[in-house]
């Protein structure tokens, strides 16, 4: 479409100005001019920037940055305590504590360990082959897991839902 023809369609529409252009919804525009990619009477389309501005739109959106290795490795360990963190709740898998790994976090040999968080530890440190996504992590991602399993005793659960009080949550930092 020309100039000349989108003129006709506007002020077919009722939208002439009566002062040799025509208006539409605030916008008025001069006999001749080009706006929004229209093609002037010469017939050569223009661009924005040879029609000298127009509506500039937002910049480009930077490009989404790329995860580290590092936080990959750190997702992929949550995903996997996500997974497996409640496994023991079932009674039937619940370890019993060999003679060559005796104490275990107060239980004796051949005791079964009944909380189920002491139990995801002892089998986490024991055999962790066990739990293929636990064994298949790195070192590193595996060592925090430990940590938040065993040594500082860490209730997923609460954590997740909110349901402890900060010194029940915390206790094993003071220790």
């Amino acid at each position: 479409m020309n100039w000349s023809e989108f003129a006709q369609l506007v002020t077919a529409a009722g939208c002439d100005d009566g002062l040799n252009g025509v208006t539409g919804g605030g916008l008025s525009l001069a006999r001749g001019e080009s706006a929004m990619g229209f093609i002037p009477e010469d017939g050569e389309r223009k661009s924005e920037a040879e029609q000298g501005g127009g509506v500039q739109g937002p910049p480009p959106a930077p490009p989404p940055p790329q995860p580290s290795e590092e936080s990959t490795v750190r997702v992929m360990a949550l995903l996997c305590l996500t997974a497996f963190h409640d496994i023991m709740k079932v009674e039937a898998i619940l370890p019993t504590v060999q003679a060559e790994h005796a104490p275990y976090l107060g239980y004796s040999a051949g005791d079964v360990i009944r909380d189920h968080d002491i139990a995801l530890s002892y089998v986490l440190v024991h055999y962790p082959e066990l739990l293929p996504s636990f064994a298949g992590l790195p070192p590193g991602a595996q060592k925090a897991i430990l940590f938040t399993q065993s040594k500082l005793q860490f209730n997923h659960g609460w954590f997740v839902q909110a349901e402890a009080p900060p010194g029940a949550m915390l206790s094993t930092f003071k220790r």
